[in-house]
């Protein structure tokens, strides 16, 4: 809530806190200063930046919570040594550099953007939608989805803490991107069988991930198109994530129906998204990612608890539970679950 000036400032300045950080993932700061302090002579000199300009981004860093700064020299906060360091297993300037170079020109034309209410091409001068666009050429199915594993990687730990697979058998990802998903239940529940099933380029990142988690051996990868081609024949389980928010809802209401037509009687089936509530009014995240989707894709939207969970009574699932999954996510993104069953 805006209670007073202070506030108002923040959000109105808010634009500039964001090209900081990116700036300084661009610049690998957070890298060159992994487990060291520099001076800004020293970074400067490194990086073939200008000090006097450069010194002021790192002041700015540090005012941010970014960098600590002792006797002019400069160090990583525990933060920014987890997340913003390249190489380390929680790394998040993947996902950083792509809202820089595919979101942050776009947003500027906001305004026009609401006027046509149309989509707006804003993924590398392409002319698809992002989905279609991760389908186009390997390089950039590999920069959309290593943005994707960052944004879910702390997610998809809470939903392998979270779900129970206990007597289940076979578990089938459904355009599960770079697979960490199933990779983190695969070492919570390793007696079940696993497929990811999505498009050829997207799996090839997968098979990379599924390696670093030394779960390659119980995945296998299935080509295939969720809307128009069969599921991978056999599981009793089934995983929807981050897809809805990408189709209008008559594509969502038949994926669904889908997904329960393919499932045996008792099969599970799990839906996370950033979920906005029924009035379409909050949390600020999901509200934002609304927008965000008005950008970059054809018909998507953030998706509500109450669609959602009517669409799955509609194509007979009995709805279990909803749950929001934050021990390591963090409650800023509103990652909720949803388990149904098919009676």
């Amino acid at each position: 809530m805006v209670e007073n000036i202070d506030n108002l400032l923040k959000l109105a300045y808010g634009f500039s806190i964001s090209k900081i950080l990116f700036t300084a993932v661009s610049f690998d700061v957070f890298t060159k200063l992994s487990g060291t302090e520099k001076t800004a002579a020293q970074l400067s000199q490194e990086l073939s930046l200008p000090e006097r300009s450069f010194s002021r981004l790192l002041n700015s860093c540090t005012a941010l919570g970014l960098l600590n700064k002792k006797d002019g020299r400069y160090s990583n906060t525990p933060l920014s040594e987890e997340y913003l360091v390249e190489g380390k297993p929680f790394y998040f300037g993947y996902h950083i550099n792509a809202l820089n170079s595919r979101l942050y020109g776009p947003w500027g034309t906001l305004e026009e953007i609401i006027k046509k209410d149309e989509f707006q091409p804003s993924v590398e001068g392409k002319s698809d939608d992002i989905i279609k666009a991760v389908s186009s050429t390997k390089e950039f199915a590999r920069k959309a989805m290593m943005s994707q594993h960052n944004y879910s990687q702390l997610i998809a730990i809470d939903f392998a803490e979270t779900i129970d697979l206990t007597g289940r058998k076979s578990f089938l990802d459904i355009g599960g991107g770079t697979g960490i998903f199933t990779a983190e239940t695969a070492k919570r529940f390793p007696h079940i069988e696993y497929t990811i099933f999505d498009r050829g380029f997207v799996l090839e990142v997968a098979k990379d991930i599924l390696k670093e988690h030394k779960v390659e051996d119980k995945v296998k990868l299935c080509e295939g198109d969720i809307l128009n081609d069969p599921f991978p024949e056999g599981s009793d389980v089934a995983l929807l994530s981050g897809v809805l928010d990408g189709y209008d809802e008559a594509i969502c209401r038949d994926m669904i129906k889908k997904i329960y037509d393919y499932l045996p009687k008792g099969g599970l089936f799990y839906i996370t998204e950033s979920v906005i509530n029924d009035e379409r009014s909050g949390p600020v995240f999901p509200s934002i990612f609304s927008l965000i989707l008005l950008l970059q894709t054809e018909k998507g939207d953030a998706r509500s608890r109450g669609e959602m969970e009517e669409w799955l009574r509609d194509a007979g699932f009995k709805v279990v539970k909803y749950e929001v999954m934050s021990k390591r996510s963090g409650a800023y993104r509103n990652s909720g679950l949803i388990t149904a069953v098919k009676e």
